[in-house]
């Protein structure tokens, strides 16, 4: 049995499904880290959520820095903390998580077995006894 692909229904499953966008808003007369957070929310959320339909927005109003944190299928978080950033870096750093995997920064996959210590990989000097390799096997007389 062959599955068939029809009406490219199933083609595209995004790896992303929520992104929160954390921001506390600027008090009057001080500078604030949220600023440029608070001009990315006026000027280019809209845009985004409307070009991604696929994705869940929640916008968090709570005091600290302005954060972003996206949730992907595989149960993975990614956070950026957006402090430091102008609008157009925050519409960057967006853009690369909508577009993003959710795995590890280091390129490693999911099914790779992590190698551990600093064994040698030459054989062992003896190597192990196999029974059907062996001179020394015991076969019965017969009769």
């Amino acid at each position: 049995m062959d599955s068939v692909n029809v009406n490219g229904v199933g083609s595209f499953v995004p790896s992303i499904c929520r992104l929160k966008i954390f921001y506390e808003s600027p008090r009057i007369g001080a500078g604030g880290t949220s600023r440029s957070m608070v001009d990315f929310l006026k000027h280019n959320i809209t845009s985004l959520a409307q070009s991604r339909p696929y994705i869940e927005f929640n916008v968090v109003h709570r005091r600290g820095a302005p954060e972003l944190e996206a949730t992907y299928n595989n149960g993975s978080t990614r956070n950026i903390i957006c402090s430091k950033l102008n609008a157009k870096q925050i519409k960057e750093k967006t853009a690369e998580l909508c577009d993003g995997s959710g795995s590890s920064a280091t390129g490693r996959k999911f099914a790779q077995p992590v190698k551990k210590g600093a064994g040698s990989q030459r054989d062992l000097v003896n190597p192990t006894w196999n029974p059907f390799h062996s001179k020394d096997v015991y076969r019965p007389v017969l009769g």
